[in-house]
């Protein structure tokens, strides 16, 4: 999703943009919404090469490779063809960087997980550059209040939850205060399963309208990605889960800054059991909501997207 806040980003100073690599069918409709288009293919370590001359060949003013698989040997070729490149890096993960840009958005970022970098590299660190969707942003100002009586509880744990965290967790519901509306992700094949399970549920496949569905919820379980930047910007108090190595420092940062209740590692520790008491001790507490939120919103603010396409057109 935060690739597609770049976009949008990016479209709203008249540009367009192409999306490569392996794109689930339910997310080629929205890019299509939003003017891109999407070459299927799998982008790894090797493709530097092809990149560079599919960027040339579509005449592309930049790139942006997003993961964990985009090393120097990635970099080069493009770089040394003169096309701008981002290299978005959560963990300092590809080790070497001679792109002219490297972001990380989040709030453990640090110069040193880039130390090997090249003189002229300029790093964007840290939750000023996170990236938010502009109906994210518009949202905000109807946030109402974080500690308001929690009637709902917003479920979002990613686009394929793997684990199955969102089944796992309603399955042990028992006689909850508040009721839910869960977002299901356009990866997860298991949105059948759901409604034929949970028929008293609210549940939501694919949702493009997720800042209309955070606002009528007071709490919420979440996936330790870049969600919870927006859920802090809708006022929505959080309680995370981990789901992936490249979570952890993010989801124990956010905590120890008190702007989420963390609950852990999903893949090591926790329960079903443990992460809905977690939430019901949560929505009884008004005082801890009002906290969470205040910290939350003092981290982020909204403009991140923006700051990134900026630099990007400075080195275009």
């Amino acid at each position: 999703m935060r690739m597609l806040a770049l976009a949008e980003a990016f479209c709203a100073h008249g540009g367009t943009f192409v999306v490569a690599g392996t794109v689930p069918s339910a997310f080629v409709p929205r890019i299509a919404a939003m003017g891109g288009t999407v070459i299927e293919r799998p982008v790894n370590e090797a493709d530097g090469p092809w990149t560079m001359a599919t960027a040339r060949h579509l005449g592309a003013h930049a790139v942006v490779a997003d993961g964990y698989s985009f090393p120097a040997d990635f970099q080069r070729p493009i770089v040394e063809a003169g096309i701008p490149l981002l290299v978005v890096d959560d963990n300092g993960e590809n080790a070497e960087y001679l792109a002219p840009l490297v972001l990380n958005q989040n709030v453990h970022a640090a110069d040193s997980q880039y130390a090997r970098r090249a003189a002229n590299t300029e790093l964007l660190l840290g939750p000023r550059y996170a990236l938010i969707r502009r109906e994210i942003v518009d949202a905000a100002s109807r946030a109402l209040p974080g500690n308001r009586p929690v009637e709902r509880c917003l479920m979002t744990l990613g686009g394929a939850d793997p684990l199955d965290l969102t089944g796992r967790t309603l399955r042990h519901r028992r006689h909850p205060s508040f009721s839910w509306s869960v977002l299901v992700g356009g990866a997860n094949p298991r949105m059948a399963d759901y409604e034929r399970e949970f028929a008293d549920v609210e549940l939501v496949f694919n949702s493009t309208r997720f800042a209309e569905h955070a606002l009528r919820c007071q709490l919420a379980f979440a996936g330790a990605g870049s969600t919870v930047w927006e859920l802090a910007l809708l006022n929505v108090p959080s309680a995370i889960v981990a789901v992936a190595d490249n979570q952890v420092q993010l989801a124990e940062r956010l905590a120890a800054l008190g702007a989420v209740e963390y609950f852990g590692d999903a893949r090591e520790v926790g329960s079903p059991e443990s992460w809905l008491e977690g939430l019901e001790a949560l929505a009884s507490s008004p005082e801890r909501r009002r906290r969470l939120i205040d910290s939350a919103r003092a981290i982020v603010d909204g403009s991140g997207a923006e700051r990134v396409v900026q630099k990007l057109l400075e080195v275009v």
